[in-house]
């Protein structure tokens, strides 16, 4: 989500403006591409570039519970680019990177989807794991920070679905349980949540929810230290075990406790999480989350007791806020009642519901600060190619530095996507457009998505 002052509309306007002179002006523009020595530079300069290696594949981050943005399909179609996966997101990716690969140094690049979740997309961008992400992503302030949006491809807006009042499923008397349902790490998380409460939307329990709000950050602290308790204690254990036997046949090594002292050296609450989940010794990462788990129902619970309402004077039996992995795990338990609203992209929420014949729910599409997709690329030089699932780093990521046929310079293909979007965003009725009619079938353009759309769009290319 963009700040309004500094939205969507000043953003088409200076790309507009700045677009009728060149596409290179354009994306010599844009935030984190730089400056004098711009990559969009390379585009139209000769100059000599790292050539893939023949049959190695080039991983994109798609997401699987995101209908119609991102989504799997049957195998066995015939498309070869990012196979397995549809969707409007997918599709504007797929149209790209075909006329990438007509380039003869992309040419043997076999681009292939790397499926990726909600809340840990980004880590795995940051990985190289991926070479981009592809999928709902609201560009935002904090991401512009860290990661490099391509043009915005999409204008999005927040929903919250709600119980129908007249549904069995909607509590008639004292409700002191899970309030409202959302996917961790998403823009509905971190900002949909707080503009929810603060327009009163959720009636009866506002209150509840903005009060659990307000003992985030005490709850993250907690969090933090049952976490780094749960990390001291095996540290403590492995020293006691004696060098022989019992450390030779142990599932961890010293290089295990080493990557956990790492991990106790950083003092940022959100960091330490993120970093067990990227242990390379991945039955060490579930062991302490396992552990963790059990901890953090018990601080859940706690905190719950101390939100106490009108409705709840005792407080509360379960958090107000449920957070899930995903939407198509957290539609279905909204559909069967376990959260009484859920909150999210209005495109997703509302084909998910329709995949509950049974769901009694009501969409309620709410004004806020308008949402921009973007394709996400890392903030790094090179993307080593081969990377896959059980991988951190790869052969290819050995060398120092890579060879030029194991890698992708990251800055000059990014640049070279992002012009040819923009090309695809010209005409009277553009690629990109074309692409929403045929996966949004029968629906109509709003009219601030026609807008959207039409504001790309400059006099110097024929329709």
């Amino acid at each position: 989500m963009l700040k309004t002052d500094m939205s969507i509309t000043t953003m088409l306007a200076l790309a507009k403006s700045t677009c009728r002179n060149s596409v290179l002006l354009l994306l010599s523009g844009l935030p984190a591409i730089g400056g004098a020595d711009s990559p969009a530079r390379a585009i139209y300069m000769e100059q000599e570039t790292s050539k893939a290696a023949p049959g190695l594949p080039v991983y994109v981050g798609v997401r699987d519970d995101a209908r119609p943005f991102s989504y799997e399909t049957p195998t066995g179609s015939a498309e070869t680019v990012l196979a397995g996966f549809s969707g409007y997101m997918v599709s504007v990716c797929r149209y790209i990177l075909k006329q990438m690969k007509a380039q003869p140094e992309y040419a043997n690049l076999e681009f292939r989807a790397y499926k990726v979740d909600a809340t840990k997309r980004f880590d795995t961008l940051n990985d190289g794991k991926v070479l981009f992400l592809c999928g709902p992503d609201s560009i935002t302030d904090e991401l512009l920070d860290r990661f490099r949006p391509t043009l915005p491809v999409f204008l999005s807006g927040m929903t919250y679905a709600y119980v129908d009042p007249r549904s069995p499923l909607f509590p008639k008397g004292n409700y002191c349980g899970n309030v409202i349902g959302v996917v961790r790490g998403t823009t509905a998380d971190k900002h949909g949540l707080r503009e929810l409460t603060e327009k009163n939307l959720l009636m009866r329990f506002n209150k509840a929810v903005d009060l659990e709000l307000s003992k985030q950050t005490g709850k993250d602290k907690m969090a933090d230290d049952e976490m780094r308790k749960i990390i001291k204690d095996f540290i403590t254990e492995f020293h006691r075990l004696p060098e022989y036997p019992y450390k030779l046949q142990s599932s961890y090594s010293k290089r295990d406790v080493r990557d956990l002292e790492n991990i106790l050296s950083n003092r940022d609450p959100e960091r330490i999480h993120t970093n067990v989940d990227r242990l390379e010794n991945t039955r060490l990462s579930g062991f302490i989350n396992e552990k963790m788990g059990e901890r953090f129902g018990k601080i859940n619970r706690e905190i719950a007791k101390t939100i106490q309402t009108d409705e709840c004077p005792r407080g509360f039996g379960a958090m107000p806020i449920r957070k899930y992995r995903d939407h198509t795990t957290g539609v279905q338990k909204f559909c069967e009642g376990q959260v009484l609203y859920y909150l999210g992209d209005y495109d997703i929420i509302n084909n998910k519901i329709r995949e509950h014949s049974n769901c009694k729910a009501t969409m309620n599409r709410f004004t806020r600060t308008k949402e921009v997709y973007g394709v996400f690329f890392a903030d790094r030089d090179l993307y080593c190619l081969g990377n896959h699932e059980n991988s951190t780093t790869t052969e290819s990521c050995a060398e120092d530095p890579p060879s030029s046929g194991t890698s992708i310079d990251v800055l000059r293909f990014f640049s070279e996507f992002n012009a040819l979007l923009f090309k695809a965003m010209q005409g009277k009725e553009s690629a990109v457009e074309k692409i929403f009619s045929k996966t949004f079938i029968g629906q109509e353009k709003s009219e601030e998505l026609h807008d959207f759309f039409q504001n790309f769009k400059i006099a110097s290319f024929d329709d």
